[in-house]
């Protein structure tokens, strides 16, 4: 008995040493568990702190990149859209494969400063020109066809497309500064005009709305000749043969307007040495040239209109042109529109354009469209009308980053002066980027050479 009592002792000895041997092995054993799972866990961390800081230095590189790439000369600064092109068949093709930029060019940023000492060269800005007028065909498809940019017209409560083009002879050759005088039935004037140095002007009615009466009969007035035509319902072209014509010798009225808020501050510097330049070259030929500029800014500025009114004669006009060079870009704080109608007020109302000139030329630089409100717009509507009698050519220039609505302005304001629109291009060096214009093919050309050219077409 004694002897079982001593086997069931050491049996539980025995099992309670395995036990206790046991669990101090399986104390070790969860030891060096927790030993392994705290080495991953560190390594763990370790990479997942590496991760983090490439994700991190990966994006700050991203946003290095992008910014720089916004801040070049060749970034993306508008937004694609959906263009009209025309094609060799002279049918409109749309796609997205062509980009436009229409961001505004106002910022609040300061600019670099440029050195206006420094000597430009003037292949630096290029330009193209296009003549709505001469091209009327694939301006009324444009308007037609394309809903959304017909739009920005009567967002100017403007429809140029209703439009008669007269030219005026006598034996056979044009007759210039005739003055053409649209009719309607109750003999109130709709539309006045100028015959330019081809004898042709162009006339509108129902730019605003279509309450006018149709047009009835058109008076043709040259020098003390007076003749009187009736019109064809829908008819849009009329030539007309005058006896007496009084042949003016050849002579300009030159006017700059242009645009001096800090906007422009990139491009002054390059336009007034291209000014010069026309200008020096203008002089050098055989005719009588008055000059004057007029520069603007906006409300709130040191000042909104600044004008130097017409000159001629060589020291003169080196007067007119020294007071050219001080002009520096400032202002226009933080809103895009400018003063465009103050400028153009200005320039019809308060400036002595001669009644003997045979060319009147205004071009109008700019990167901003006027102020797109109703008392704006009404003071538009009556200088465009006023331009037009007092036949002037209105030129537009359209500098980089301007938006739809202001070429559909400026090329409204080219279309019923008689004038043609101008505006930079893409191969322009040193300038942002630009507005690729809604227009068909042409030829890019130095913007002195293209400014001379133009002035050249309406003085031959």
């Amino acid at each position: 008995m004694r002897n079982e009592y001593l086997s069931a002792q050491l049996k539980d000895f025995v099992d309670e040493k395995y036990k206790k041997a046991r669990f101090m092995n399986s104390e070790k054993i969860i030891k060096e568990a927790k030993l392994r799972n705290s080495k991953k866990q560190n390594a763990f961390l370790f990479l997942y702190r590496i991760r983090a800081m490439s994700l991190s230095i990966a994006f700050v590189l991203a946003i290095y990149i992008v910014i720089s790439y916004l801040s070049s000369s060749n970034g993306l600064m508008g937004a694609c859209m959906h263009t009209a092109c025309l094609s060799d068949s002279g049918n409109y093709s749309s796609g997205w494969n062509n980009c436009i930029d229409i961001s505004d060019r106002k910022s609040t940023q300061n600019n670099p400063k440029i050195n206006t000492n420094q000597q430009f060269d003037f292949e630096v800005i290029t330009a193209g020109e296009w003549n709505d007028n001469l091209n009327w065909s694939f301006f009324q498809q444009l308007i037609s066809e394309q809903p959304s940019f017909k739009q920005y017209l009567l967002g100017w409560g403007l429809t140029p497309t209703s439009r008669i083009a007269v030219t005026v002879t006598c034996d056979g050759k044009p007759v210039e500064a005739a003055k053409i005088r649209l009719i309607d039935s109750k003999n109130n004037t709709i539309w006045t005009s100028v015959t330019n140095n081809n004898g042709i002007a162009y006339l509108f009615y129902n730019l605003y709305d279509n309450s006018q009466n149709p047009p009835f009969k058109l008076q043709v007035i040259s020098g003390i000749a007076t003749k009187t035509l009736r019109l064809s319902y829908g008819q849009d072209e009329v030539s007309v043969e005058v006896s007496k014509a009084i042949r003016l010798p050849k002579s300009l009225d030159l006017m700059f307007a242009i645009d001096t808020t800090s906007s422009m501050y990139d491009e002054l510097s390059y336009i007034k040495s291209q000014i010069e330049d026309v200008v020096s070259r203008i002089s050098e030929q055989n005719i009588d040239l008055r000059l004057s500029y007029i520069f603007y800014r906006d409300e709130g500025d040191e000042y909104v209109v600044r004008s130097y009114p017409f000159v001629n004669g060589k020291e003169q006009i080196n007067a007119a042109n020294a007071f050219l060079k001080l002009q520096q870009a400032a202002g226009g704080g933080n809103e895009y529109p400018d003063a465009v109608d103050k400028a153009l007020e200005e320039a019809v109302y308060n400036l002595n354009w001669s009644d003997t000139s045979t060319a009147k030329l205004l071009f109008l630089i700019h990167d901003s469209p006027a102020y797109n409100n109703e008392a704006t717009k009404q003071k538009l509507h009556k200088l465009i009308q006023d331009i037009s009698a007092k036949g002037i050519r209105i030129i537009p220039v359209s500098t980089n980053g301007i938006s739809l609505d202001t070429e559909f302005l400026m090329r409204s304001l080219a279309i019923t002066s008689g004038g043609t629109y101008v505006f930079f291009t893409d191969s322009s060096e040193n300038i942002p980027s630009k507005l690729k214009p809604t227009i068909g093919e042409f030829e890019a050309e130095q913007l002195n050479d293209l400014m001379v050219r133009i002035i050249n077409t309406y003085l031959k």
